[in-house]
């Protein structure tokens, strides 16, 4: 974890621990050094050395790539309208207001993009973000206990080569984010019904066509599955087959409020070898990911950086970004039955 808490401190501008760099440490200090005679160069590098001074300063490098393009933005938008348009009947979200709603969802959301893009183009070889994933398709993701669809749609709209899985264990949800993929134009995100612990053994059905009663693995809570919705009757893309998602994804992406060694056994089973689980987190978890070394290190896991956020306003409180690579495989008795994984954190 020591390597975790430098990662961290790096952000700051010094490693965690190191001395201040001292200027002038020979006698006469940054003095002696300034007036020392100028180094004479060979002609020829004399003559580059002018030509560059008289050309003036390089230019400033461009600025980086926005994560989102405003296509990608505008459909993100959309999906957000249809969550805080049905948010008053079906309680999908605590933020109020579009604006708020913006800064947490939308933002909060892009923040996975960096590792999963430098992912996605390792994999693919690329530079713009559209690689393929490890098994030779699509760049794969699943978000895990998806809720209202954050951040899996956003990952959705600003990157539609990739195939994203919104993975909630309540039936209303799922329905919800059928009707609003297809409504804001999301023909990569793909709704799926079911906990994490019944699909990452076998289990978990396509958006809105599961029957009977699932709990709240993979996402909270308990629901009676209904009559299958118009809405819910199909996605704009095909779905996985239930009990496909095991080792299937490049990565597993989760912003579920939950600790981070009952996470590691939902998400991990999910990833195939190579790829990054991705979990948000508040401002200090450096305790609670050491506690949880273990678990990933059984479930196949590496802590491979823990970065430091921004916070999403201003005098919010700071954020986290844990990324996990995934080095070997999950043993099968892994995830546990479901409830297990938040009974007994391994």
């Amino acid at each position: 974890m020591a390597a975790i808490r430098a990662a961290a401190s790096l952000a700051t501008g010094r490693a965690a621990g190191a001395p201040a760099v001292v200027l002038g440490g020979m006698r006469g200090g940054l003095a002696a050094a300034t007036t020392t005679s100028p180094v004479q160069l060979p002609g020829r590098l004399a003559a580059r050395s002018a030509a560059a001074s008289a050309a003036g300063p390089p230019d400033p490098p461009p600025p980086p790539a926005p994560l989102i393009d405003s296509a990608g933005r505008a459909k993100a938008e959309a999906y957000l309208d249809a969550t805080l348009a049905a948010n008053a009947t079906l309680n999908l979200t605590a933020v109020k207001g579009r604006a708020p709603a913006l800064a947490r969802h939308i933002a909060d959301s892009l923040d996975f993009l960096p590792p999963l893009d430098a992912l996605a183009n390792s994999r693919a070889g690329g530079a713009d973000g559209g690689g393929g994933g490890g098994g030779g398709g699509a760049f794969s993701v699943i978000d895990v206990g998806a809720g209202a669809g954050f951040p899996g749609a956003v990952l959705a709209a600003a990157r539609p080569a990739w195939r994203v899985t919104l993975l909630d264990a309540l039936r209303k949800r799922t329905d919800f984010a059928v009707g609003a993929a297809r409504q804001a134009g999301l023909g990569n995100a793909v709704p799926v019904w079911g906990r994490a612990e019944d699909v990452g053994r076998g289990g978990g059905e396509e958006g809105g066509k599961a029957k009977g009663k699932r709990g709240g693995g993979g996402g909270g809570g308990r629901d009676e599955a209904g009559p299958t919705t118009a809405a819910a009757t199909a996605t704009a893309t095909a779905a996985a087959p239930p009990g496909s998602h095991r080792e299937l994804h490049d990565a597993a992406v989760a912003r579920a409020v939950a600790e981070t060694r009952v996470l590691a056994e939902l998400c991990l089973p999910l990833v195939r070898h190579g790829g990054l689980w991705l979990a948000a987190k508040g401002p200090d978890p450096a305790a609670e990911v050491e506690a949880a070394a273990g678990a990933i290190r059984e479930l196949g896991g590496a802590v491979e950086a823990l970065l430091p956020l921004p916070p999403l306003t201003l005098g919010g409180p700071a954020r986290s970004l844990l990324v996990v690579r995934k080095v070997g495989r999950t043993p099968e008795k892994y995830p546990r039955r479901a409830g297990m994984p938040g009974k007994r954190p391994l």
